[in-house]
């Protein structure tokens, strides 16, 4: 156990979706608990407290709260999405976990409906009537929307980032070096593979993410690599359980993803676990080496002027599998590193914080 006098108990803040970023906050309050913290769940967002006390994962181990004391040994940690808590608080530590800088961006509505049109292909003169819609439903709403945006409100909180392309947003937002540490939620992967079984047993399959990208002219993508190669198969990663996933990604020789990287980015990790080849955009954190640290040439922005170099590059990709794949192993182990060094980054920044 390890024991912190300055911290009486840690509040982590989180809403009641079961989506990435909650499970990325139950798995910090879990590693917290096995630690020896006092640390809870508090159900909330935009500054309204949800009346929940039934954990959303089902192997969570942690406690849930349904109030914040807000006392000077007390600790709020918050996601980069929903901020406001450190704006409504006064006398507690205030921490900002940075899960995915696009969400933060997202807070400024105009900001996320151009990114949504933009992302989907649609026509940039909706966006006013997207702004208006989205505007209209926020009136309605009892959400807090204020969010932290000058140096004094930076200043104030203690900034935890996942990935470099975050840790140079904060350097641009001067936060001190002092006030931000490195903490990135690692993929929950409990096989031990065989490395030689999975790659003997890969097959010409490409999964792809549909989510965050141009779903028209990968399509096109698709048809130029189909004409070169009749018997590849395509995989769109979308609406599956967690097993159906794996299981894809176990068979398959590479993955595709074309969307923005505000982060990490869950997917890509996975499938770099499971053997695959990656091919993503040269966006966000897709885009410097430490995050991703895979061939540049397998770094490609979604155009259609790069449709026949794409296809080119999926077919090169499966075809040259096993003598690609070395060039994925430096991710992987990276990837494997960030569940070793988890606990270890969490007691450094609690030992450390101000």
């Amino acid at each position: 156990m390890f024991f912190l006098k300055k911290i009486n108990r840690i509040y982590i803040i989180c809403p009641y979706v079961k989506t990435g970023g909650p499970r990325s906050l139950h798995q910090l309050c879990n590693s917290l608990t096995k630690l020896g913290y006092d640390a809870g769940i508090v159900y909330g967002f935009k500054g309204v407290l949800l009346k929940k006390d039934r954990p959303l994962f089902s192997n969570f181990c942690g406690k849930v709260f349904t109030k914040i004391d807000d006392e000077p040994f007390n600790m709020v940690i918050t996601s980069e999405s929903d901020t406001v808590w450190h704006l409504i608080f006064k006398n507690v530590k205030k921490v900002i976990w940075w899960l995915s800088l696009d969400y933060y961006y997202q807070q400024n509505l105009w900001f996320a409906c151009n990114m949504w049109i933009k992302n989907k292909g649609r026509n940039r003169l909706l966006i006013p009537f997207l702004f208006a819609k989205k505007k209209l439903e926020l009136l309605n709403s009892k959400q807090d929307r204020r969010y932290i945006r000058n140096k004094k409100e930076f200043d104030e909180v203690f900034h935890l980032y996942n990935c470099e392309y975050v840790r140079q947003f904060l350097l641009k937002k001067k936060v001190s070096k002092e006030r931000m540490a490195y903490l990135c939620g690692p993929i929950t992967f409990d096989d031990i593979l065989d490395a030689k079984k999975v790659i003997y047993n890969k097959k010409d399959i490409v999964c792809y993410n549909p989510a965050k990208m141009n779903n028209k002219l990968f399509d096109e993508v698709k048809k130029s690599v189909l004409k070169k190669s009749a018997n590849i198969k395509f995989i769109k990663i979308e609406k599956m359980s967690h097993s159906k996933v794996a299981e894809y990604l176990l068979s398959s020789k590479l993955y595709v993803d074309f969307g923005f990287f505000p982060g990490p980015e869950r997917m890509p990790r996975e499938a770099v676990l499971y053997f695959n080849n990656l091919i993503v955009s040269d966006k966000g954190s897709a885009h410097n080496e430490i995050d991703y640290p895979i061939p540049q040439s397998n770094k490609i922005n979604l155009s259609k002027k790069n449709i026949e170099f794409i296809s080119k590059t999926i077919v090169k990709n499966l075809s040259e599998y096993k003598t690609k794949w070395s060039q994925f192993k430096k991710f992987q182990n990276k990837v494997l590193n960030q569940k070793e060094i988890f606990d270890l980054n969490i007691i450094n920044f609690l030992e450390n914080i101000k």
